[in-house]
């Protein structure tokens, strides 16, 4: 995703209704897994692709 000319990931934490509470930017996808991990246990592994 491209905002305001940089390019990066996007991990967005999103509530029960699925409406967006907060987001964090990381350079690469590799980051934002990891951040994922951290906050949530969701790991590499568990990521799917549409």
């Amino acid at each position: 995703m491209t905002l305001d000319g940089a390019e990066g990931y996007y991990l967005l934490y999103l509530g029960e209704s699925g409406a967006e509470l907060t987001d964090t930017f990381h350079e690469s996808i590799a980051q934002a897994m990891k951040q994922a991990e951290h906050e949530f246990g969701v790991l590499p592994k568990d990521w799917s692709t549409p």
